[in-house]
C-alpha cells in the first residue's frame, strides 16, 4: 500500500560533517588583530610584575671545608707554651740516690712502714715520707717515724709545657687545689671542674687525682704525695 505524504509533516534540512566550506579572507585578518593584541599586553603585563617584585639577592655559594663541630674542635687545639707553677713544700726525706736500684731497693722498705714514694729532684731519686705546706708539718710527721731522716723545702722545677688554653686553665686550677690539699689538716674534696686534659703529663695527674677522691682516709696521704710525685716527674713537651 503506498502511503501518501503527511500534511503536518515539516521538512527538515539536514546537515552533514565535515562542512567543506572556504573562510572568508576578511574574517581571518580581523581574527589575527585581537590575537597579536593579546600577546603584547600580555607581554607588557608580564614586564611590569617583574619590575614591581622584589627578589631576594642570590647568595654566593659556601665551600664547606668542615663541619662546624670539626672548625670548633680544631679551634680549641690551638696550644701555647706555658709554664708549669712552681710549688714549695716542706717533706721529709728519706735519702737521696745517685742510682735508680738504690733507691728502689730502699723504697720498697720504707713502704713496708708508711707512705713513701720516689721521684726525681735535682737529677737525682728523692725518697719522701711526707710532704706538707709549712716546716711545722714536716717536723710533727718526722717526730712520729723510726729512723733518721731530714726534713727540707723542696720546689719543683720549672717546665714549659705545650698547652690548649684548656688544659693550661685545668693545670692552674689543679696546682691550687693540690697546694691546699698539702696545708689543710683534714681531707677535703677537690675543687676541680669536670675536664679531663688532652696533655700526657697532665691526664697523668687528672688520674692521681681522681684516685685521690677515691681512696680512704687513712691512705690518703700516699695519694697525695702520688700526685705530687707526677708534678714533680713533669717533663718539657
Amino acid at each position: 500500500m503506498k502511503q501518501g505524504p503527511l500534511p503536518n509533516r515539516t521538512e527538515k534540512k539536514v546537515i552533514r560533517f565535515p562542512v567543506n566550506r572556504k573562510p572568508s579572507s576578511k574574517k581571518k585578518k580581523f581574527m589575527v588583530i585581537p590575537i597579536i593584541a593579546a600577546a603584547i599586553s600580555s607581554t607588557l603585563f608580564a614586564m611590569l610584575v617583574f619590575s614591581l617584585t622584589e627578589y631576594p639577592e642570590q647568595a654566593e655559594p659556601v665551600i664547606m671545608l668542615s663541619e662546624p663541630e670539626e672548625a670548633e674542635s680544631v679551634t680549641n687545639q690551638v696550644t701555647e707554651k706555658a709554664e708549669i707553677p712552681v710549688m714549695k713544700i716542706w717533706v721529709v726525706q728519706g735519702g737521696v740516690f745517685n742510682e735508680a736500684g738504690t733507691a728502689e731497693e730502699i723504697h720498697r722498705k720504707l713502704a713496708e712502714k708508711g707512705p713513701v714514694i720516689q721521684t726525681i729532684h735535682e737529677d737525682k731519686y728523692a725518697l719522701w715520707l711526707f710532704a706538707g705546706a709549712i716546716e711545722q708539718q714536716a717536723q710533727a710527721y718526722a717526730e712520729k717515724v723510726e729512723g733518721e731522716f731530714y726534713i727540707k723545702e723542696v720546689q719543683n722545677q720549672p717546665v714549659a709545657l705545650t698547652l690548649t688554653a684548656e688544659d693550661r686553665q685545668w693545670m692552674e686550677s689543679a696546682f691550687h687545689e693540690v697546694s691546699r690539699q698539702l696545708a689543710a689538716p683534714q681531707p677535703f674534696q677537690l675543687a676541680l671542674a669536670d675536664y679531663e686534659p688532652a696533655h700526657p703529663a697532665l691526664q697523668m695527674l687528672w688520674s692521681k687525682l681522681a684516685l685521690l677522691e677515691k681512696t680512704e682516709t687513712s691512705s690518703r696521704h700516699q695519694s697525695l704525695m702520688e700526685a705530687v710525685k707526677t708534678i714533680w716527674d713533669m717533663k718539657e713537651g
